[in-house]
């Protein structure tokens, strides 16, 4: 392809990952040959394409899910969706709860001086179908947060797993913890079969 008048050829390679060979992750590398050129012609390169990645991106919210090693991989981006789209049984309520999130947003120094945890938390319930999905996406794109998802109910998601996950996601994000119920239960479970008996 040509940039700016320059020459350029890309070598794009994947590879099975042998620094974590358990993982069965591939390494991609791009190698980028410019005929012609000089760093700068690189470094220009690379700038012009994150900042069209960026303004595409704008329009969209980005969404990871967990995988079972714990990392977060990256697996679609959805069209921005306005609160107004989303309907409930009550009206006002989606309003109501874009404004607690955009203050909550603004108290990250109240937070700190007092010593607070700087987080919080919804609990959305109800059949499916009911638009608890939606009510996330819409909150999301509103906000112009990413949504990063992790299923409790996953039995290759151990608790260290899930904290290392949670200590890698993004500053500011929507985490959304599906099968919230799963995780009382496999508590539970593992109570009572390391300890033999049953509280009550």
């Amino acid at each position: 392809l040509r940039h700016r008048g320059l020459l350029m050829i890309i070598d794009r390679n994947k590879e099975d990952d042998k620094q974590s060979a358990s993982s069965g992750r591939e390494r991609e590398t791009l190698t980028v040959h410019i005929v012609g050129g000089t760093k700068l012609s690189l470094l220009d390169l690379i700038s012009e394409a994150r900042s069209n990645f960026m303004e595409r991106q704008r329009a969209r919210t980005a969404v990871y899910f967990i995988d079972e090693y714990g990392s977060w991989t990256r697996v679609s981006s959805k069209p921005a969706r306005p609160g107004s789209s989303v309907i409930l049984g009550k009206a006002g309520q989606v309003e109501e709860l874009l404004a607690d999130c955009t203050r909550f947003l603004n108290s990250e120094r109240w937070y700190a001086e007092r010593g607070i945890p700087y987080r919080r938390g919804y609990l959305l319930h109800g059949p499916p179908g009911t638009g608890k999905t939606s009510l996330v996406a819409a909150v999301a794109s509103e906000l112009k947060l990413p949504i990063y998802v992790a299923s409790l109910a996953s039995p290759r998601l151990s608790d260290d797993n899930f904290a290392e996950a949670l200590a890698s996601a993004a500053p500011q994000c929507i985490l959304l913890l599906e099968d919230v119920d799963a995780a009382f239960v496999r508590r539970s479970t593992s109570t009572d079969n390391a300890s033999g008996v049953r509280a009550g």
